[in-house]
């Protein structure tokens, strides 16, 4: 995505900052949809009424745990990052620890990505909102999938709790293009531990990545297009690289 972007708005360093705060602001917002739907499940129950009970109990408090934990946590990077003072603490803490030779240069790329949107916050905030939309959209799609193949087997409240999981694991193992593989072992996975079944994920995960791919493949010929019509037209232009701005 990011050389996408660089290609296309010859701005390397504005397309890795934008990159890189849609990633952290995106999963923010999708633990905290997840965070936030496990935690009235487990206060309310399901939609039916019933509440859940055994391994599906122990998967709900867990998800609602951590989810809750990894949305505190980005949200204080994210401060942290747009916060001089904040910015400053960190830098001597890691400086302190092992491994700050590797671990604050990645720090320091972070800070002078959000360095920029600190006099744009409306910029931040239509970022969640568009994450927001994203989960809640995604989360319809993969609900509606379900209920073609099995009607009633898991809910849309279930579908919120666990649609930001299996993102954050796409995220975490990257080992596959648009995380085949890893995806269906999510939703089979976490359809198990919610009680609606191995089998049903595992085809949820697998159907759901074939729209993905369906309805992304006009974008895919267009963007194709465009970049045949910009080497024809500028063959020799070389690629522009900005020099970050100081934090």
């Amino acid at each position: 995505r990011g050389y996408a972007l660089a290609v296309d708005t010859r701005r390397t360093a504005d397309a890795a900052a934008s990159v890189l705060i849609d990633r952290f602001i995106g999963l923010s917002v999708f633990m905290l949809a997840a965070a936030v739907a496990a935690c009235g499940m487990l206060i309310f129950g399901r939609p039916d009424g019933t509440h859940f009970a055994g391994q599906e109990l122990f998967f709900m408090r867990v998800a609602a745990l951590g989810s809750g934990g990894v949305t505190l946590l980005l949200t204080v990077i994210i401060a942290a990052l747009l916060s001089r003072t904040l910015k400053r603490w960190v830098e001597r803490l890691l400086a302190r620890l092992p491994l700050s030779a590797k671990t604050l240069p990645i720090w320091q790329k972070l800070a002078v990505a959000f360095h920029a949107y600190r006099a744009q916050p409306a910029a931040l905030v239509w970022t969640a909102v568009g994450s927001a939309l994203i989960v809640v959209l995604t989360s319809i799609n993969i609900w509606l999938i379900a209920r073609a193949l099995q009607p009633g087997a898991i809910s849309m409240v279930e579908v919120l709790a666990i649609n930001p999981i299996i993102v954050f694991a796409l995220i975490v193992v990257p080992l596959a293009p648009g995380g085949l593989g890893i995806r269906q072992a999510s939703f089979a996975s976490l359809f198990l531990l919610i009680g609606a079944g191995f089998d049903l994920g595992k085809t949820v995960g697998l159907l759901q990545q074939a729209v993905g791919y369906l309805v992304s493949s006009p974008g895919g010929v267009l963007w194709l297009i465009g970049r045949r019509k910009r080497v024809r037209s500028s063959p020799q232009t070389p690629l522009a690289v900005e020099s970050p701005p100081s934090s």
